[in-house]
């Protein structure tokens, strides 16, 4: 994976957007760690509901085909899994 985000990097978040419009696929969210919400996650959504989602040979896909493979070249930065082999699939709700 290509991080678009680095340690120390500044951003700014609005949270507003959300309140008229869902997240798409290839969007930067922020959200509360569940374990301690004193902490925020920033994360890339790869999927959305309704969408299959698969790990293959710690590589991502959405509905079969490599994650990210439709998005913008400037918000590609899916794709590989860190940690062990895995075979998953999983549905979006």
């Amino acid at each position: 994976m290509i991080p678009t985000l680095l340690v120390g990097d500044h951003i700014l978040v609005n949270k507003f957007v959300y309140r008229f419009t869902a997240p798409k696929r290839g969007d930067v969210i922020v959200f509360k760690y569940p374990v301690d919400e004193s902490r925020d996650f920033i994360k890339r959504i790869i999927a959305v509901g309704g969408e299959d989602l698969s790990i293959k040979d710690q590589k991502i896909y959405v509905n079969c085909k490599p994650a990210g493979a439709d998005l913008p070249a400037d918000r590609r930065s899916v794709g590989q899994v860190g940690g062990a082999a895995s075979d998953q699939r999983e549905h979006v709700r």
